[in-house]
């Protein structure tokens, strides 16, 4: 949004500039249409740019329906990892977790090689991961959006809320390493009942993620 406003009041500033040094308006009959035109560039002036400032809210739930993978919560995650956000150490370890289970589920695949396929047991255990990764990103991308960051007396709930969210990630995925590392060992002396522990683990984590609800915190 930032990038349009600019855009536009570059290339404002410029038609004003040549309007005016080319002596256009003067070209005009008489006096009145040239105030008029005055009038009508400071008036779409501000229009335009108010029209671009509260134009925020609209876009920012149309990208909300847009985030369909981990990729694109990180990059909706950006939006609050600058150093200005009080809660920016919160975001980048969400985001650092993003990272890691990506690159948990690359070693995952490597693993299993040419049994990475939809229907082998351990793809639809990190499937279900994936979907409780995003439901819980989902969580973080929606606190962050409704938050008002002038509200100083906001910042300690939803630092608790971020906190707790991204605790249950770090849980999930530990249990998502002993998975791989129980994978990396089967030919050799992999538990089978280990297996087991660890993916019915995994969904009680991903079911008790589901009941935490926005106005606990």
């Amino acid at each position: 949004m930032k990038i349009k406003m600019i855009i536009f009041n570059i290339c404002f500033v410029i038609l004003e500039i040549a309007l005016y040094s080319r002596g256009l308006v003067n070209l005009l009959a008489s006096p009145v249409p040239a105030v008029i035109v005055g009038i009508a560039s400071i008036g779409a002036f501000i229009g335009v740019n108010y029209y671009l400032l509260n134009d925020t809210g609209t876009k920012k739930a149309l990208r909300m329906e847009r985030l369909k993978t981990l990729s694109d919560y990180q990059e909706a995650l950006d939006n609050w990892s600058g150093r200005s956000n009080p809660l920016y150490k919160e975001i980048r370890e969400a985001q650092h977790q993003l990272e890691l289970f990506q690159q948990k589920e690359t070693a995952l695949k490597a693993l299993l090689g040419e049994e990475a396929q939809d229907g082998n047991p351990f793809i639809e255990v990190s499937h279900e991961v994936n979907e409780c990764l995003l439901g819980n990103m989902k969580k973080i991308v929606t606190r962050m959006s409704i938050s008002d960051f002038s509200d100083n007396s906001q910042i300690p709930a939803n630092s608790r809320f971020l906190k707790q969210v991204t605790e249950q990630n770090k849980q999930i995925l530990a249990q998502y390493d002993n998975l791989i590392i129980e994978i990396s060992q089967i030919g050799s002396h992999a538990d089978t009942e280990n297996l087991e522990n660890i993916t019915n683990a995994l969904r009680q984590l991903r079911d008790s993620n589901a009941n935490v609800n926005l106005s606990d915190f």
